[in-house]
């Protein structure tokens, strides 16, 4: 098998396992909302949650205390998350 073949069979391989991930994400664009008003409509929408960043904090690569993940208590996976954390 010829390189360029080898890397093409990947990428379909990589292609094929990740699309249904990459499906269930989501992103929106910037909403100039109040946070507590965004968080009630994606709880509203089944989301798990929301992911925000400061207003005028600038992006950088690793954790910062510029973005806040706020979690859907309802959503399966929060309640399953805290139903594992309990069993501790």
């Amino acid at each position: 098998m010829r390189a360029d073949s080898a890397i093409l069979q990947r990428l379909i391989h990589m292609t094929c396992w990740f699309t249904p991930l990459i499906l269930r994400l989501g992103a929106n664009q910037h909403l100039a909302h109040p946070g507590d008003i965004v968080f009630r409509h994606a709880c509203a929408m089944g989301l798990e949650g929301i992911v925000s960043k400061r207003l005028g904090s600038r992006y950088r690569s690793g954790r910062s205390t510029d973005w806040l993940k706020s979690k859907n208590p309802a959503a399966r996976a929060v309640r399953r998350e805290a139903e594992e954390d309990w069993g501790r």
